[in-house]
Parts: structure tokens; C-alpha cells; sequence
């Protein structure tokens, strides 16, 4: 039996620090890039919705920032496929030559993910102060949360740079780095679950007078609320979970997780972003309806006392009750109050939640 060459043995080294295989770590970065491929999609038909209905209304600067999420999350995708192509060529032959490209690599997702999660952590905390009308409680919290997140990522990819050239220290490189994405995952977890629960609190706070305009509003709210928080916050708790464990690595499922958290966090600012088409529509149709009812239980009264004598005054409680040719009734008589607009962002100076209801 011939002995192995330096280079085999360098592969073995690496594989029993990533406790990997070839055939794993290849499937796993195919894996990762066809769910990322899929969120992804997600955000660029959310991208189109959103420049499609507020490229008018919205601010400047709001349009050029999701401009520069997108193309991030592009750059981000084409470094994963380029990460996967290099593992599905060399991982049985020449990991050894590979490993340090695809650790920068993984560097340059983590910054990517990062910034994502500050922009998350930034969008929401102010959207949860808007509704909740309490900037000197919830500010300081969620500030700090959100630096403390940003902060633990930039350690943890300074410690990713820091790779080792022996093949021996791999192992307690991939175990201090690992102690890095806990502590970030960690914090990153406890900041999504208190933006969402301030935001929940705040819906649940002006809950009489949404359900007064519109029964399903508030519903839509609400799922909307957990609809936009909740799929970035698992992926992190799955995170979590995995970092937890010994062997995890970015040789397994981690990886995985890791190229899709960072699109999950844009995604969700973005659901939010054309989310208030949605509100629009809703509170439009909700108008519309109670107008519809208004105008038919007039008719019937005028109807009932004249005896249908006028056939004019017939034909209107009949387009009335069809709902033809009526027009929709401004929200601040369907029981929405300057204050509660203001809470949903429909109402803003600087037009960054503002929906155009006319």
C-alpha cells in the first residue's frame, strides 16, 4: 500500500476538522445555492412590486438603498455559485487548494448577512417605535441590540480571516470561530423577537379603532407582522441549533442556513415595504364596501317612503346596491383618526411609510 502524499493528507485534515466528507460538503453548497436561488426570486419579484407602486412616493434615498440591497444580495448569489462550482470540481481531488478561497468567501457572506440584519434591525425597531409612540423606551433596547449583533458578526469575520496554515489548527480555529456565531446568532435572535413583539404590542394597542374601519385589517396587520419577522428569526434559530452542536460546521447543513439568512432579512424589509399595498387595498375595498351599504340602506329609506313612485330614485338604490358608480369614501370617516394613521405610517411628513389612498 503506498503512503499518502502531502497533499492527501492535507485533505484528510480538512475534512476531519469540517467533519465533512466530499460528497457532503458538495451537496450541501448545491443545496444552499438552490435556496438561495429560491429567496432570491422572492426578492426580485418583490423588488418589481415595490418600484412598481411607490417609485412616486416613496424617498429617494429608500429607492436607492433597496436598489443596493438587491444588488447585494446578487453579488452574494454569484459568490455562493462560485464557491459551489469550486467544491463540485476539486472537493475529491484538491480541497486543500480551495479551502482558503471559500473561507474569504464565507467572510464576505457573513459581512453581507450582517449588514442585512442591521438594515433589518434598523427598518423594524423604527417602525415599532413609530407604532408604538415610545422612542425613549424602546430606542436605547433595540439600538443596543442592533450594534451588539453587528458588532459580534464584524469579530466573528475578523476571526474568520485569521485562518491558520497549519492543517493541525483547524480544529480550534473552527471552534472559536463557531463561539462567534453563537454569540451573534444569539443576539441577533433576542433582536428579532423583541422588534416583533413591540410591533405585535402596537397592533394590539390600536386594535379597537383598526377593527372599528375594517374587520380583516387588523388580521392582515398582524399576519403581516409575524409574516415579515418570523422566517429570518427561525433560519436564526436553526442557527443557533446547529451552531450549538460540535460538528457543526460550515461543512454541513450550517452552510446552508448561513447563504440564507442574509436574502431572508432583505426579503422581510422588503415584504413590509410592499406590504402597505396590500393595507391600501384593504382599507380602498373596506371603504368601498361600507359605502356600498350606506348608500343602499339610504335608498331603501327613501324607497320605502315614496313608494318607488320616482323610478330614477329605484335605478340609483339599484346601482347603489350593485355598487355601481360609487365613489370611495375618504379613511378618516371610515374610523381612522389622525392618530392611528400616524401609527400605521399612512400618514407620514416624510413619506417613507406614506400610501397613497386618493
Amino acid at each position: 500500500m503506498s503512503a499518502l502524499t502531502t497533499e492527501e493528507l492535507y485533505n484528510q485534515a480538512i475534512f476531519a476538522a469540517l467533519h465533512s466528507t466530499p460528497r457532503t460538503i458538495t451537496w450541501y453548497c448545491a443545496l444552499g445555492v438552490g435556496f438561495e436561488g429560491l429567496v432570491l426570486g422572492a426578492i426580485l419579484t418583490q423588488v418589481y412590486r415595490y418600484y412598481e407602486h411607490f417609485h412616486l412616493q416613496d424617498a429617494r434615498v429608500t429607492l436607492f438603498l433597496v436598489g443596493v440591497g438587491t444588488v447585494a444580495c446578487l453579488v452574494q448569489f454569484a459568490v455562493n455559485l462560485w464557491q459551489a462550482y469550486m467544491f463540485i470540481d476539486k472537493a475529491a481531488t484538491t480541497v486543500n487548494s480551495i479551502i482558503i478561497k471559500d473561507v474569504y468567501a464565507d467572510m464576505v457572506v457573513l459581512i453581507f448577512t450582517g449588514l442585512f440584519n442591521l438594515a433589518a434591525v434598523t427598518y423594524f425597531s423604527k417602525r415599532a417605535i413609530k407604532l408604538v409612540g415610545k422612542a425613549r423606551l424602546f430606542a436605547p433596547l433595540l439600538g443596543f441590540l442592533g450594534i451588539a449583533s453587528f458588532a459580534m458578526c464584524i469579530a466573528c469575520v475578523c476571526s474568520g480571516f485569521n485562518l491558520p496554515h497549519n492543517p493541525a489548527e483547524l480544529q480550534t480555529w473552527i471552534a472559536r470561530v463557531n463561539r462567534y456565531v453563537i454569540a451573534w446568532t444569539a443576539v441577533a435572535l433576542l433582536t428579532d423577537i423583541c422588534v416583533c413583539v413591540a410591533m405585535t404590542y402596537a397592533l394590539l394597542k390600536c386594535r379597537d379603532e383598526i377593527k372599528a374601519a375594517a374587520t380583516s385589517l387588523f388580521r392582515k396587520l398582524l399576519m403581516l407582522t409575524f409574516e415579515t419577522m418570523l422566517p429570518p428569526a427561525l433560519v436564526t434559530f436553526l442557527l443557533l441549533v446547529f451552531g450549538g452542536i460540535a460538528t457543526a460546521t460550515m461543512g454541513n447543513f450550517s452552510r446552508v442556513l448561513v447563504w440564507c439568512i442574509g436574502p431572508l432579512y432583505f426579503h422581510a424589509i422588503l415584504h413590509s415595504l410592499v406590504g402597505r399595498q396590500d393595507v391600501q387595498f384593504i382599507l380602498q375595498k373596506g371603504a368601498g364596501q361600507s359605502s356600498n351599504s350606506a348608500g343602499g340602506r339610504n335608498t331603501n329609506q327613501r324607497a320605502m317612503t315614496d313608494g318607488y313612485a320616482n323610478d330614477s330614485l329605484g335605478n340609483a338604490g339599484m346601482r347603489a346596491e350593485l355598487g355601481l358608480g360609487m365613489q370611495m369614501v375618504p379613511v378618516s370617516e371610515h374610523g381612522f383618526g389622525g392618530r392611528t394613521k400616524n401609527e400605521l405610517g399612512l400618514n407620514d411628513d416624510d413619506y417613507e411609510y406614506k400610501v397613497n389612498l386618493s
